[in-house]
């Protein structure tokens, strides 16, 4: 039997340190890469909102933030949270995205054995065949 190498190469990029090279406390299996970057994101995003708000002057959202900020950081590792635990499929959120956008892309594409195939744009129509025999 061969070796299966999609298992070794299929590792996701893991953070075990802090910048000095300290652990990180309370994980010690790892921060994975895709968990910091959609993190980040979300957060650039909470954080451009705010900004907004306070720049619009919208009081609702400027009232919010300003006395529950806690349940908004809580939200966002909530939401982090659920969204590289939930699966679909079997697959990881960022693998159900994917899948996803490039069923979007193909939409409307035909493909027999890995080739583009023309798309018909009527229906077939099947004529009744008999076959002869000849002596």
């Amino acid at each position: 039997m061969e070796y299966n190498y999609t298992r070794e190469f299929k590792q996701p990029i893991k953070f075990y340190t802090w910048f000095g090279g300290h652990s990180i406390p309370l994980f010690p299996d790892g921060v994975r890469l895709e968990y910091v970057i959609v993190f980040s994101g979300i957060s650039l995003v909470t954080l451009l909102g705010i900004l907004a708000s306070f720049f619009f002057n919208w009081n609702v959202v400027t009232f919010f933030t300003t006395h529950y900020w806690g349940l908004i950081l809580s939200g966002i590792g909530l939401a982090t949270w659920i969204l590289f635990s939930l699966t679909w499929d079997k697959k990881s959120f960022l693998g159900f995205l994917t899948g996803r956008v490039r069923l979007q892309q193909s939409k409307g594409k035909q493909f027999e054995h890995a080739a583009k195939a023309p798309l018909t744009k009527g229906a077939f129509s099947y004529k009744k065949f008999s076959q002869r025999r000849k002596f």
